[in-house]
């Protein structure tokens, strides 16, 4: 795909695995991702990996993981992305999911937008992950989503690796010192603390 950027390339690539994956794009995840996995669109017609078949390209998948700089760009967004950062439902899940880590310095509608990729790369990873858990030899993840993993530790029988994000659940990015808040500290101990659980029940 001359010309295109790399988010845009791995954009298309996992359109093109959730797309060909029998159940694996529940509506909430497609409404994340901002892709319509229903259509074709150039980049299935401009490289032969894009293009639709009826092969299950996540059945040869053994090591998932994701580089995060996939999301950063926001050139890549789609049309309907902006609406859905700064919409009701992303805001209620911002304030869950950082209801000890918000920012102190960065208005609210600022960090949306910075934590949008956040929710992307932890979204996508679990759903391409999740038909294929009991495959994988070596799988990263964020941190924060230490308890879905916990919950399927059953399947992961195979996985040799993993390697675990402290992403911006558990951080802000533009603060500091405010990072040493206790409420922070507790939870990234909690969150450590199932880790410990995970690779014990792994073991």
């Amino acid at each position: 795909m001359p010309g295109t950027s790399p988010s845009r390339r791995s954009r298309a690539l996992f359109r093109s695995l959730i797309a060909r994956t029998p159940a694996v794009h529940p509506p909430r995840v497609v409404l994340i991702l901002g892709l319509d996995v229903h259509t074709n669109t150039t980049y299935y017609a401009s490289s032969s990996l894009f293009c639709p078949t009826r092969l299950n390209r996540l059945a040869l998948v053994r090591h998932l993981n994701i580089d995060t700089s996939a999301f950063l760009e926001r050139s890549a967004l789609s049309a309907t992305e902006p609406e859905y950062i700064h919409g009701q439902d992303f805001l209620e899940m911002y304030r869950i999911d950082r209801k000890d880590t918000t920012c102190r310095r960065e208005s609210e509608s600022n960090q949306l937008t910075r934590y949008y990729p956040n929710v992307l790369y932890r979204e996508v990873t679990w759903t391409l992950a999740k038909p294929i858990l009991n495959q994988l030899e070596s799988l990263t993840f964020p941190l924060s989503d230490i308890r879905r993993y916990l919950q399927v530790i059953d399947r992961l029988r195979r996985l040799e690796h993993v390697h675990v994000r402290i992403d911006m659940v558990l951080y802000c990015i533009c603060c500091t010192g405010p990072n040493d808040d206790e409420p922070r500290r507790k939870r990234i101990r909690e969150e450590l603390q199932q880790l410990v659980w995970f690779v014990k029940e792994h073991i």
